[in-house]
């Protein structure tokens, strides 16, 4: 069993409800403890919000005006597959780092800008997980294909 360790501070804007209440919503997603992770990259804490339904992994991060530079969003899908990403909507350029399902990077987009798009990039080997975090990302860490990302739910 791999361990994963995230840790998540979202980007976002909170917005009011009825009730006056502030919720913390992310991409069209209510942010809980129970889709956020924390990651522990090389001793940096990074915030994961996790997408898993359809309708999450379709919004991804689409029209969210920015992203924190220790946030990220994890897609998380039922099988491993040749998942493609396209930058539709974008307002800032990403690194896309897909996952096989040891949680080991298969393939890397990197600086993808938001001007790509109607490109899809795929990943050329089945992946369970993707990542995306703001361009750069995968450098400044030095990740690199075939490497493990442990990982644990807080």
């Amino acid at each position: 069993m791999h361990n994963f360790f995230f840790k998540v501070v979202p980007p976002v804007i909170p917005k009011t409800v009825s009730d006056d209440s502030t919720r913390l919503v992310i991409a069209g997603i209510d942010v809980t403890p129970d889709n956020i992770l924390d990651w522990l990259l090389q001793g940096q804490d990074v915030t994961l919000l996790v997408s898993s339904t359809s309708a999450e992994q379709e919004q991804g991060l689409s029209d969210v005006p920015y992203l924190a530079s220790t946030t990220g969003m994890l897609f998380v899908f039922d099988d491993p597959d040749d998942y493609g990403f396209w930058m539709k909507d974008m307002d800032f350029p990403l690194d896309i780092i897909w996952l096989d399902q040891g949680f080991r990077i298969v393939h890397i987009e990197h600086d993808l800008s938001p001007l790509t798009y109607p490109k899809v990039f795929l990943p050329g080997s089945p992946a369970k997980y993707v990542i995306e975090v703001n361009a750069g990302f995968a450098d400044l860490f030095s990740l690199k294909i075939g490497e493990a990302m442990q990982m644990q739910q807080k």
